[in-house]
């Protein structure tokens, strides 16, 4: 069996809405334009490879001009929320540690992306990784979870995926991968335990 991981949500926090809250603490967020600009289409094509960060930031500033110099504070701290979720970088060890084969599959930027992978040593323990701004494509599109199976001559129906996000998961069930939707470090570790994955 191969596991192959997402990182925003599952290995690496990822909590927008968080995240918002901390930079701006004294900004109102309720009903706020602000809560999208992770999800929106700037943030998309800077995950896609089409944006760098700067002009990403850049983008939505034009588009939400009244909120400037908000996304400006955020620009400049966003990156300091995208630390290790310890448990499950344990779980990833322990089962890299038993011969288990664990891959990457994330909607990352390339330079976040780069960022993150000096900071983090762990991710040495990859077999092998695939980021959607290296190559054009985005989770949930048929076409990443087919690059991804090709370059890496995978199996579908031998590979484990999961993910915090339903339709990814939902995707990666159609390319023929078995699939877990992400909820939480404790039962995550009652799946694998589960599949025989740990012991």
């Amino acid at each position: 069996m191969n596991v192959v991981f997402d990182l925003g949500g599952v290995l690496i926090q990822w909590q927008t809405a968080q995240l918002l809250q901390e930079a701006l603490p004294e900004v109102d967020l309720t009903d706020s334009p602000l809560l999208q600009i992770f999800a929106g289409p700037e943030w998309l094509a800077y995950d896609r490879g089409e944006y760098t960060e700067a002009e990403a930031f850049a983008s939505i500033s034009a588009r939400l001009p009244d909120d400037a110099e908000s996304i400006e504070r955020v620009a400049a701290v966003w990156r300091d929320h995208l630390v290790p979720i310890p448990a499950n970088v344990s779980l990833l060890e322990k089962l890299t540690d038993s011969g288990i084969k664990a891959y990457a599959l994330s909607n990352f930027a390339r330079q976040s992306f780069a960022m993150v992978f000096d900071r983090n040593p762990w991710m040495l323990r990859f077999t092998g990784m695939m980021v959607s701004g290296h190559f054009g494509v985005l989770k949930p599109e048929p076409a990443i979870f087919d690059q991804f199976l090709r370059h890496y001559s995978l199996d579908p129906a031998t590979c484990l995926f999961i993910d915090d996000h339903a339709d990814n998961v939902a995707a990666a069930a159609a390319a023929g991968m078995q699939t877990y939707l992400y909820s939480g470090a404790a039962a995550l570790e009652t799946e694998l335990r589960r599949r025989g994955l740990l012991v």
